[in-house]
């Protein structure tokens, strides 16, 4: 029964939006192919992105790159925050 109220309790109250899927798909695929130095992801710089859109062909506007770095910042941060024995 546990197991069900888990997965009770991390269902998303909140349908996601369609507007924001492409800009998810570009987070995801910058993360993916995130540099790492020592170990510890780095943030990802304004030349990657640039680079990405590039290649891909694609004309972010500038609220769309200020998401993906706030996507960014959220999920170093979630990482950062992570315990060790949880690794």
């Amino acid at each position: 029964m546990g197991s069900m109220n888990a997965a009770a309790e991390l269902e998303n109250p909140h349908e996601f939006p369609d507007v924001l899927w492409e800009l998810w798909s570009w987070f995801r695929a910058l993360q993916a192919a995130r540099a790492s130095d020592m170990g510890s992801p780095e943030p990802m710089s304004f030349s990657e992105i640039k680079d990405f859109c590039q290649l891909m062909r694609l004309k972010p506007s500038p609220w769309e790159v200020a998401a993906l770095c706030q996507l960014d910042r959220l999920a170093l941060g979630a990482t950062a925050e992570k315990p060790k024995d949880e690794e």
